[in-house]
Formats: structure tokens, C-alpha cells, sequence
């Protein structure tokens, strides 16, 4: 065991980011070595059982149950391998703990096995792990509600994607912008796609609505009356909420500050989506669902 964790250690440490660590192997080099006269070529671990155990009874011996208590738990039974890590990115934090599993599925032992622990790495690893499962999940679920209420709405699944033309944009340039500046998903940003969903759906559906009351024949006309009518109003709707929601980003509360910057991208730029390329496509293509929703007076 002893001579794992010390393989442990060494192939771990060839990570970059790992700056220090250590174990009871490192305990049992160094008392063996001050035996013979702290040569650094006895510090290895000795290959006889009862020389182990007589170094480890020099050492128990000696030292304060608080300071075996970093080494071992009270009940002897499982022994601490700790590292020190440089930072604790998402990246960085990913890369470590696969190497940690790589290690302990190439190196089985039968009377012990390795348990991935805590620390802030464990913790932060597996708190990523849930996060990005929920990212995923918040998203489909989101963006899923609002493709089946507007499908269901306008009875065309070609509404959904125009409607949410927006929302897939914003969408993008708000997970570039986490990607540029580093932030990455974390709680602070998990909840403002959902968030930003509710708000930038309403856009489409305020000019396509107005559209379609106002269609009399020429599509262009009516997606003109919709954006100088229901499009001022959404323009002064959205330009209230962003900079309102901008004032955040000034705060000192880091949660106030990301969500307030996020949700003021997301919020404009969906904006900026519902009324241009929201509209061109309409007047460029001309949409079936369009034509019916105005024909049959189908306003969401």
C-alpha cells in the first residue's frame, strides 16, 4: 500500500498544477532516513513488513493525536493521500480527478482500494459534475417548454424556430462571453437561461402578434406595423430591463454582478434578435404558419 501511494504521488505530480503532496509514505522515508544520518538514498521505503512497523511505532509514538489525524482517521483504517493544486479551475479540476481515475483503475490492490475524497478539489469536481448535467438539463427543458407552447400556439413547429431565433442567439453570445472571460458554468450562471428564456420569448411574440392583427394581404406591411407599433413598445420594455439589470454588474456581491451582466446580455440580445432577423425572415420567406395565423386570427 505504501508503495502505491507513493506511485500515487509521483504520477500525480507530473501534473502541472499540482503543486505538493503527501502521505504516510512520506512519513516512513523521512523517519528512515534520520537513521542513517538524513542521507536523502535512504529515504525510500523500507522492504521488510517489521522495519515498517517499527518505523511507524517511532513515529505514533511520538507525535499528538492531532498530528497523525492529517495521515490516518482514529480508527486506522483509512490513510490520507493529500495535494495541494495551483488552482482550481473547471478545466484543471476535470483533468486531475480523470488522471486520479485512470491511476486507480490501472493499479487494483486486493486488501484496499482507493476512495476519490473531498477537499476542495472533490468538491469543486463534483459540484462541476452536477452543474453541467444541470446546464443541460435546464436547457433542453427551457427551451423545450418554449418550442412545445408556441408550437402548440401557432400549430406549426416552423413557428418554434422562427420565434426563438432570439433565443438561440443570445444563447450563443452569452456562452462565448463565459467563454472568453473565463467565468464557466458555475451557480451563479446556471439559472439565467432559464431566466433569460421567459423574458426574450416574449419579444417574438409581441411583434408576431401585432403582425398578424395587422396583416391585410402584403406580409412586409404588416411586419412593418408590427415592429413601429408592438416594436416601440418591446424596444422601451427591453431598454428598461437591461439597464436596470446592468446596474448589477456594478455590485460587489459576486452573484448580483454575473447575474446582472448575463441577464442584461441575454435580455438585449434577444431584443436585438426579435427585431431583426425575426422579421426579415418573415418578410424574406413568408412562412405558412403566418398566413394561417392571420387568416384563422390566432394571436398568442
Amino acid at each position: 500500500m505504501l508503495n502505491v501511494m507513493e506511485s500515487f504521488q509521483r504520477y500525480l505530480e507530473r501534473d502541472k498544477d499540482i503543486g505538493y503532496s503527501f502521505s504516510l509514505a512520506d512519513i516512513i522515508q523521512s523517519i528512515n532516513m534520520t537513521f542513517y544520518d538524513l542521507q536523502p538514498r535512504w529515504g525510500v521505503i523500507p522492504a521488510e513488513i517489521p522495519k515498517i512497523s517499527s518505523l511507524f511505532f517511532y513515529y505514533f509514538a511520538s507525535a499528538p493525536p492531532g498530528e497523525t489525524a492529517k495521515y490516518l482517521d482514529p480508527s486506522y483504517t483509512v490513510s490520507h493521500v493529500t495535494f495541494f493544486c495551483k488552482n482550481h479551475q473547471g478545466d484543471n479540476v476535470a483533468r486531475i480527478v480523470e488522471h486520479v481515475r485512470n491511476f486507480v483503475k490501472e493499479n487494483p490492490m486486493e486488501k484496499a482500494d482507493f476512495r476519490l475524497a473531498g477537499g476542495l478539489i472533490g468538491v469543486t469536481a463534483a459540484a462541476n459534475e452536477e452543474i453541467i448535467k444541470n446546464d443541460l438539463l435546464m436547457n433542453l427543458l427551457s427551451f423545450g417548454t418554449i418550442f412545445l407552447i408556441v408550437m402548440f400556439t401557432y400549430r406549426s413547429a416552423i413557428a418554434s424556430f422562427y420565434m426563438m431565433v432570439g433565443l438561440f442567439l443570445a444563447n450563443g453570445v452569452v456562452n462565448a462571453y463565459l467563454g472568453n472571460r473565463d467565468i464557466g458554468l458555475n451557480l451563479q450562471s446556471l439559472p439565467v437561461v432559464t431566466v433569460g428564456v421567459g423574458f426574450g420569448i416574449d419579444y417574438a411574440l409581441y411583434i408576431v402578434s401585432r403582425a398578424v392583427e395587422e396583416f391585410k394581404g402584403d406580409v412586409q406591411e404588416a411586419v412593418y406595423q408590427g415592429l413601429r407599433t408592438a416594436g416601440r413598445a418591446v424596444t422601451f420594455t427591453a431598454g428598461t430591463m437591461v439597464v436596470a439589470t446592468l446596474i448589477w454588474a456594478f455590485s460587489n456581491i459576486r452573484f448580483c454582478s454575473e447575474m446582472g451582466l448575463l441577464l442584461a446580455l441575454w435580455m438585449g440580445i434577444s431584443w436585438l434578435g426579435s427585431c431583426t432577423f425575426l422579421p426579415a425572415l418573415l418578410v424574406l420567406i413568408k412562412p405558412k404558419f403566418f398566413l394561417r395565423a392571420a387568416r384563422e386570427g390566432i394571436i398568442a
